[in-house]
């Protein structure tokens, strides 16, 4: 089941990037959806099998109930072609429920595309981290931010720095609470005095998204006392700390994602070791999962960043995926046809 799971959530990450691109706002809306499990019995007429639950919005489910079902099927079949494609596997969906929420912990309102794009510029399908602190230490927080930016290129939501001036605070704050991946908590001396924080908190802990704690001051406690921690003292190497988030991050959260963390990482090396440590301990290591879009990605960062592009590793990857591509191409055989079949011949 859990092998399962993992192959869902690594799929759904896949379908969103899809949906973006086909401009499926509903259907991209429903599956980002923050509640999805996997259910075991009998479905499909009595055949044994799996089913995916995706609890969405209450708004979402009382304005598009009569399509409901259709939605479901559509994404059902979105995944069980990517199961195949993918994992040329004999397990799929026999059923998608789309139900609403069963209580007030369930009931989050995704944003619209016009706050994600707001929130989470310049890119929204990226990895999204919202970094929970206090007035008093917010510099630490934007320390970080940019660490996590400018180096492995992941989006990072701090409160007074990215609301604009014309948003209602807080709105925006429950905009980003309601769209991030990872929840990020500075646990300074004031932390749990803030009357911002600990809401924060919670719903973070009712959305069931990865949550690192950061101890600075003070060690975790309440609802994410059981998260494992990471340590941080003031004027340390802010990069350090980076490191290790993103290390978390790689063992956590799955694939596009992560790929996709890697590329923008290999976008702002900045000399070739670097470059030769994020292709040969990390991208080949799962070439097969990397998309032709991420490989288009790949082959415009060689052509400008020159740290990437004279990297022996990236010589091999580009020749791999051009030959994969050639072989993708060749392979494709022309029709055979009879000369009875062709028409007006």
């Amino acid at each position: 089941m859990k092998e399962l799971k993992d192959k869902i959530n690594y799929i759904i990450d896949l379908l969103k990037r899809v949906y973006i691109k086909q401009d499926e706002s509903l259907l991209l809306d429903i599956i980002s959806s923050s509640n999805t499990r996997i259910e075991e019995g009998y479905y499909d007429f009595g055949e044994m099998g799996y089913q995916l639950v995706i609890v969405t919005t209450t708004n979402i489910y009382l304005e598009f109930r009569d399509e409901i079902d259709h939605f479901a099927s559509t994404i059902q079949q979105d995944i069980n072609k990517e199961l195949n494609n993918i994992y040329a596997d004999s397990i799929y969906l026999q059923n998608v429920r789309i139900i609403p929420p069963k209580d007030i912990n369930e009931q989050i309102t995704i944003p619209g595309s016009e706050a994600l794009d707001r929130i989470w510029k310049p890119n929204p399908a990226s990895i999204r981290i919202f970094i929970s602190h206090t007035t008093k230490h917010k510099n630490i927080a934007m320390d970080l931010k940019n660490e996590l930016l400018n180096r492995f290129g992941i989006l990072s939501f701090v409160a007074h720095h990215d609301i604009e001036p014309t948003e209602e605070w807080s709105e925006e704050i429950l905009n980003a609470l309601s769209s991030f991946d990872v929840f990020i908590a500075l646990l300074t001396e004031e932390f749990n005095q803030s009357k911002w924080t600990d809401q924060e908190i919670g719903f973070a802990v009712a959305r069931n998204k990865l949550i690192i704690p950061i101890n600075i001051d003070i060690t975790p406690y309440g609802f994410i006392s059981k998260y494992q921690q990471l340590k941080y003292n003031r004027g340390n190497n802010i990069g350090v700390l980076g490191w290790e988030i993103v290390q978390i991050l790689e063992r956590k959260l799955s694939y596009p994602r992560i790929i996709d963390m890697w590329v923008e990482w290999l976008n702002n090396s900045s000399n070739y070791a670097e470059s030769n440590q994020i292709i040969g301990e990390r991208l080949w290591s799962k070439f097969d999962l990397i998309t032709e879009e991420q490989k288009n990605r790949i082959k415009d960062i060689g052509n400008q960043n020159r740290q990437v592009r004279e990297a022996h590793e990236f010589e091999k990857l580009l020749n791999t995926m051009n030959k994969n591509n050639h072989e993708m191409t060749s392979s494709v055989e022309p029709p055979e046809f009879d000369e009875e079949d062709i028409p007006f011949s």
